[in-house]
């Protein structure tokens, strides 16, 4: 049994541990995560309509993310439930972990001009990264606009996400695993 999913691993023939590491060593094998991000100025037209709990607007990073199509397409060939769900599992996994690599070099060069990162806002992911970030919805923490299709359009142009396989086809982005995010640059508060 996987305690943290309740997946029962002895149905898929993954109750062993090694057989279980041996099966995400294969996932991860597939991996070819591929990455375009560029800086928003806060009067940017494109990300106004993006929510923000800011007063006023702020500079913003904002990139698109994805584990490339070999993982897309070895997870596409299971059949079985409980493996699928460890291959959805271990993509949240794979991109929270780029997600972070992302914002940690990214947030370099904020520090350096006085700002600090808010957490990630997910204007798009599949899975949904928001309600696994956060803990909850992400409509209960921000305010995605509902004419996000058009606006990752616009992203999807302007990042050139076609260089890295990135395609949007009637909302979809594809490869399947991939996320649009946006970094929030925040006034780095001073220490009393």
């Amino acid at each position: 049994m996987c305690r943290k999913t309740g997946l029962n691993l002895d149905l898929t023939g993954l109750g062993a541990e090694r057989d279980f590491k041996e099966y995400i060593s294969l996932l991860a094998s597939t991996l070819e995560p591929s990455v375009v991000f560029d800086y928003f100025p806060p009067d940017d037209e494109d990300t106004a309509v993006i929510g923000s709990d800011s007063a006023s607007r702020n500079p913003s990073t904002i990139a698109i993310l994805t584990l490339g199509s070999p993982f897309a397409d070895r997870t596409a060939i299971e059949k079985e439930d409980t493996r699928r769900q460890i291959n959805i599992t271990a993509a949240i996994s794979f991109l929270q972990a780029a997600v972070k690599v992302i914002s940690d070099l990214s947030a370099q060069e904020a520090t350096r001009e006085g700002f600090v990162f808010s957490k990630p806002l997910y204007i798009y992911s599949k899975p949904d990264l928001n309600t696994r970030e956060n803990g909850k919805s992400g409509s209960d923490t921000y305010e995605v606009p509902l004419y996000r299709d058009e606006l990752l359009a616009k992203l999807v142009k302007r990042l050139e996400a076609e260089k890295i396989g990135i395609f949007l086809n009637d909302g979809l982005i594809t490869p399947e695993y991939s996320c649009v995010f946006r970094l929030e640059w925040l006034i780095k508060q001073k220490r009393k």
